[in-house]
């Protein structure tokens, strides 16, 4: 009979929410053994210049031209592409799952030959894949409608899954925060800016979510729930607010690396 005395602590997931500008990238940089990112944000790739981290870049794709109205036309029709960027994302993914990849062509086969992948962030991610479903709808120039929102947080979740079901692999996932007010209570709080089932359910597959809050250059993490963030927690005992303040260039071991190189983590 399973006896829960016998388990090992499980591996780690993270979800790490903040405002723009705040360093989630920059703390990915700080985390133990062999990096991989998959890069929605172009800012992301100024973070990541110059260090030891594997990534590939998937920008959202998107037209200029203003798009088509409920009420009427207020730009030119825009046709979308099939070459869009979530779609070689999602064939590019699936080979890394399968570690299938060709290694003269990438340098690697798949998730096999790193310990921590990292999705940054969330919200292009979101805007990557609705440009996608809008266009598979046949609707590339038209304002989302609800049903393709449902479909957009669905297929954020089933990524994630894929990924968080891993063995043995650190997973960093990044997310921006919006202000905004609760339904109950009517208060204002931060809020995780996704769609509402990847905001409900996401943080429930992951040991660990944390938010970034900054103030005077000083960079503090935020690891229990607060009014702010409420649905926040960690799987590290930490105590609730963290100093992960990097000066300078980002080591392995600093800011939040440094929970990393405790006995246990």
């Amino acid at each position: 009979m399973p006896n829960a005395q016998s388990l090992e602590k499980g591996k780690k997931a993270l979800l790490v929410v903040s405002n723009t500008g705040t360093g989630k990238t920059f703390q990915f940089l700080t985390l133990p053994g062999r990096k991989f990112i998959y890069m929605f944000d172009p800012s992301g790739l100024d973070t990541i210049s110059g260090f030891d981290v594997t990534y590939e870049y998937f920008p959202p794709s998107s037209s200029v031209a203003i798009k088509k109205t409920k009420t009427g036309t207020a730009g030119p029709r825009v046709k979308g592409s099939p070459e869009n960027s979530y779609r070689t994302f999602e064939e590019h993914a699936e080979k890394f799952l399968d570690n299938s990849l060709d290694p003269e062509l990438y340098g690697y086969t798949g998730v096999q030959d790193f310990d921590c992948i990292a999705f940054d962030s969330t919200t292009s991610l979101e805007m990557l894949t609705m440009d996608y479903v809008l266009f598979i709808n046949g609707r590339p120039d038209r304002i989302p409608e609800i049903s393709d929102y449902m479909l957009v947080g669905d297929a954020l979740l089933a990524i994630y899954r894929r990924f968080l079901n891993l063995p043995d692999k650190l997973i960093y996932i990044t997310g921006h925060t919006d202000l905004a007010q609760d339904e109950v209570s009517k208060k204002i709080l931060y809020q995780f800016d996704t769609r509402k089932q990847v905001r409900r359910l996401l943080p429930r597959f992951v040991s660990d979510y944390w938010a970034i809050v900054s103030s005077g250059g000083k960079f503090t993490l935020l690891t229990c729930p607060t009014k702010e963030y409420p649905d926040a927690k960690n799987s590290f005992g930490l105590p609730p607010s963290v100093d992960i303040t990097i000066q300078g260039k980002p080591r392995v071991g600093d800011g939040i690396g440094k929970f990393f190189s405790k006995k246990g983590a």
